[in-house]
């Protein structure tokens, strides 16, 4: 919960429009920004996640839409183009979709 309030204040603060999350793969860390993927703006904020992955990906998502309860959740991203969000404590799910043109994924 901590890191999705402080993401979502990093980006209204820079107004970045999407959020990446991101890993280089062979059992890297995972890591979330706040940034502008079209470039237009030119600051960016990131934390680290909790947890690997040996997948290289470099998944986009738009700010406006993680407007989600509060809370811990599970974190799942497909390449097809979709992320589900599972809440910790509570019976809610997200499905939060990616932006295809943005997002990368190696196979």
């Amino acid at each position: 919960q901590d890191i999705h309030n402080w993401i979502l204040s990093v980006a209204s603060i820079l107004k970045c429009p999407n959020v990446v999350i991101k890993s280089d793969g062979d059992g890297g860390k995972i890591s979330v920004c706040a940034v502008d993927v079209k470039g237009e703006i030119v600051d960016d904020a990131s934390v680290t996640l909790e947890g690997t992955s040996n997948i290289k990906f470099f998944a986009v998502l738009k700010i406006e839409n993680l407007k989600i309860i509060g809370g811990a959740y599970t974190v799942e991203i497909s390449a097809v183009g979709v992320s589900k969000f599972t809440h910790k404590e509570k019976n809610i799910i997200y499905w939060v979709a990616l932006e295809q043109t943005a997002s990368k994924f190696d196979k």
